[in-house]
């Protein structure tokens, strides 16, 4: 890869990975190999996420990587340019084609040079996105390229990166993602037939999709509707360490279920509607409740911080001292350094029974703290400050 795509690469590698870490609570994956294989590398994942199951497993990975996308998404003429350009490889799929045959050969042919020359390669094997917890049949398209790649240097060893995502609730904010791996290597002397043969890669095929199957909460069809169904009305009580094993609990019940299990579900929908369900257990309300603690948050922090402590306890202090006015500033100084330790750990305390998430406890105090001066130096203000009722504290000038 020349420089400018390596720098490309590690800007766009670097502004998804960030992306991806502030929107979604990124569990460390398990499974994932200490070293990087060396070599043609095949990555595969499930696919129920759309664009972001791609990024989230090859943002675990430091080497560059080629992706294999679907030819809808380069219809458009920059698109093309640019996807073409930077890491991508259409793949062609019925949905895609209008009716023509399909024709893949560029596409296997460029995958086969890139897997050669030492490259990693990224394929959705299931050849199409569904929010589902269950992993679809792979297609055979992952297996023919391995293969390819044998048959054209019978030398090679075949590395495949498996990834199996899950996640809490797909779509919302902040929601728990589990990342588990699972790596291989195949070679031509560990096929059980001709590198060309079509058993051969029915075979490989079957092999990658139970190693992935292994890594997921495998549902079946006609359950997992209702398992996403219920981990969307129960996502909030899904906030421990031991989500995914919840999950898995939800799936053995509606499994015992069998027929009744959309009954059921359908009931605790209406029952979750009404809000009933959340009698049951306060840490399952709705995060929307939230909604009016967030609009006082700033208020709270910006009256118990900003104003008791950094004006409050200085001007305390200036008072019980009886110093000279000269030493105002000092003591205005020293009496916010002193109310910053006391009132950052209160206002810390305080955004607990507003907000549970460490994280937006995190993101509000910095934002809180960084709008502080300037919010405190309109409060002077307000107070009289320009009036005589105070002086310039921020600014260090002691009384006249």
């Amino acid at each position: 890869m020349n420089p400018v795509l390596t720098l490309v690469y590690s800007i766009l590698y670097t502004l998804v990975k960030t992306g991806l870490e502030l929107y979604y609570r990124i569990e460390p994956p398990h499974g994932l190999p200490e070293k990087e294989p060396d070599g043609p590398l095949i990555i595969l994942g499930n696919h129920p996420n759309a664009l972001i199951d791609p990024f989230m497993v090859v943002s675990r990975l430091k080497r560059p990587v080629f992706f294999l996308g679907n030819a809808s998404l380069f219809k458009h003429w920059f698109a093309n340019w640019f996807l073409n350009t930077f890491f991508c490889i259409p793949i062609e799929r019925p949905k895609d084609v209008g009716g023509r045959p399909i024709d893949n050969a560029q596409a296997f042919q460029r995958s086969r040079q890139h897997l050669l020359q030492g490259g990693a390669l990224y394929i959705a094997p299931e050849g199409t996105s569904e929010r589902e917890y269950r992993l679809r049949p792979i297609k055979t398209g992952a297996a023919r390229i391995a293969l390819d790649v044998l048959q054209a240097d019978p030398t090679q060893r075949m590395s495949f990166l498996l990834g199996g995502i899950t996640y809490q609730e797909h779509p919302a904010f902040r929601s728990r993602v589990s990342l588990r791996f699972d790596h291989c290597e195949i070679s031509v002397s560990d096929l059980p037939g001709p590198v060309d043969d079509w058993s051969t890669v029915e075979w490989l095929t079957r092999l990658l999709e139970d190693k992935i199957q292994a890594l997921l909460l495998h549902s079946e069809p006609e359950i997992d509707h209702q398992l996403m169904r219920c981990t969307r009305l129960l996502q909030p009580g899904l906030a421990g360490p031991n989500w995914r094993d919840d999950i898995y609990a939800i799936l053995k019940c509606l499994r015992q279920m069998g027929a009744r299990s959309e009954s059921v579900v359908s009931a605790l929908s209406a029952c979750m509607a009404e809000k009933q369900l959340t009698k049951v257990d306060p840490q399952w309300t709705d995060q929307r409740e939230h909604t009016g603690r967030l609009i006082l948050l700033p208020i709270v922090a910006l009256i118990l911080v900003h104003y008791l402590f950094i004006y409050g306890l200085p001007e305390f202090l200036k008072r019980s001292l009886h110093l000279h006015p000269v030493y105002d500033a000092t003591v205005r100084f020293l009496g916010g350094l002193i109310g910053y330790l006391i009132g950052v750990p209160l206002l810390w305390w305080a955004m607990h029974w507003v907000m549970p998430g460490v994280e937006y406890r995190i993101i509000w105090l910095v934002v809180v703290l960084a709008l502080g001066p300037w919010a405190w130096q309109e409060m002077l203000f307000f107070n009289g400050a320009g009036t005589g009722g105070h002086s310039g504290v921020l600014h260090g000038i002691p009384a006249g």
